[in-house]
């Protein structure tokens, strides 16, 4: 004996309130969702290449031989700490630069018409 009951799309979202057929969106949606998944994955991309750049560019840790003096071994585990950080300041510029300065600012505004639009467009119809 079966029991599944079978509901049509139309009656779930009406008994949801959404009695209205969903409307697509606009052109300039559409071409902003584009944009915004672009930027994006142009992101990421930066993303990634610089983190493998940081991965090449990381400094191996110091190995310690069992005997050393413990004054050396503080000046070569400093060594290292600066080298983690030399490293590291190029790769953190550059994402300032290029990915919080330029593309964030660029995909946020992007985001905002898209949902601006839309809601927007609803009051219009309303």
């Amino acid at each position: 004996m079966n029991d599944n009951i079978r509901v049509s799309p139309e009656e779930v979202l009406r008994v949801g309130g959404a009695e209205d057929p969903v409307r697509p969106g606009t052109f300039l949606q559409h071409a902003g969702l584009k944009m915004a998944r672009w930027f994006g994955i142009f992101g990421g991309i930066v993303m990634l290449i610089l983190l493998v750049k940081w991965w090449v560019t990381f400094p191996t840790p110091p190995t310690l031989p069992v005997g050393i003096e413990s004054e050396k071994a503080k000046a070569a585990l400093e060594n290292y700490r600066q080298l983690q950080e030399i490293s590291l300041d190029p790769i953190l510029k550059i994402c300032d630069s290029i990915i919080v300065r330029l593309l964030l600012p660029v995909f946020t505004t992007i985001l905002g018409y898209i949902f601006g639009s839309r809601e927007a467009s609803q009051k219009e119809r309303s």
